[in-house]
């Protein structure tokens, strides 16, 4: 039970810090430019140009006033490799304050496509720490770090691959340091991200590893920041296991 308690919360504590990932990108595609024809040619050069690498949003549909479609999504990390890779994402915003660096979306919804985070050899550096550090003001806008809301983000049938480059694989059950991932289904809300601290309401995470460990459902209130994650009314199902948990 408690290798299972360890994956759950590997996969909880990266599946959120790509979600701030995203929420960055977003966060500044749209406050880029006031005309959205324009926001998938303007922003996305500029962020490659800012980022040393490639950020590419092949189409923007206006699905609605609020609604936006974000279509063949590319983010690479520094080494040129690809970081995400989304066939289609949608986004409603809920408000935006850039005066006091706030956004507020009401839902971000995946569907399928792929998510590729590792850590460096040598370093042990994530492929998308340049990310954050830009956004949190290391980079060349020198701005104050946003604040971000969103009431709900939804995973549709996403692939989600993690590998810790200084450790080996291991072939004998579930490998913590390479963990690759199929059919990632994943529904939360009241997300914020605060500085380094995320916080969300996870309905339900459902996967299944390379292994063949299969995750049927997982149900918590969780805390991400650099202490670790912290998981309140936990709920974990697998095909042989049920575990409850209040604090």
């Amino acid at each position: 039970m408690t290798k299972i308690i360890k994956i759950i919360g590997r996969i909880v504590g990266i599946s959120f810090e790509w979600i701030l990932i995203f929420i960055l990108l977003f966060a500044f595609v749209i406050r880029t430019s006031p005309v959205q024809t324009y926001i998938a040619s303007f922003a996305t050069n500029f962020l490659s140009k800012e980022l040393k690498t490639e950020f590419r949003i092949g189409k923007v549909s206006i699905v609605s006033f609020d609604k936006l479609a974000l279509e063949e999504v590319l983010v690479r990390d520094q080494k040129q490799d690809t970081l995400a890779s989304i066939p289609r994402v949608y986004v409603t915003l809920k408000s935006l304050n850039l005066r006091a660096n706030k956004v507020v979306l009401n839902k971000i919804e995946l569907d399928k496509g792929i998510i590729k985070l590792n850590r460096d050899k040598t370093t042990g550096d994530y492929n998308y720490w340049f990310i954050t550090d830009y956004f949190a003001g290391g980079g060349s806008s020198g701005g104050k770090a946003i604040d971000l809301y969103l009431n709900e983000i939804r995973l549709n049938d996403v692939k989600f691959n993690y590998d810790d480059n200084r450790k080996y694989y291991s072939t004998f059950g579930v490998d913590y340091d390479h963990i690759h991932l199929k059919h990632v289904n994943i529904i939360a809300t009241d997300i914020s991200v605060i500085g380094e601290t995320i916080k969300a309401s996870i309905k339900e995470i459902s996967a299944i590893d390379k292994s063949g460990f299969i995750l049927k459902k997982f149900k918590t209130n969780c805390e991400v920041s650099p202490k670790g994650v912290l998981m309140k009314n936990l709920s974990i199902k697998t095909p042989f296991t049920t575990l409850y948990a209040k604090k």
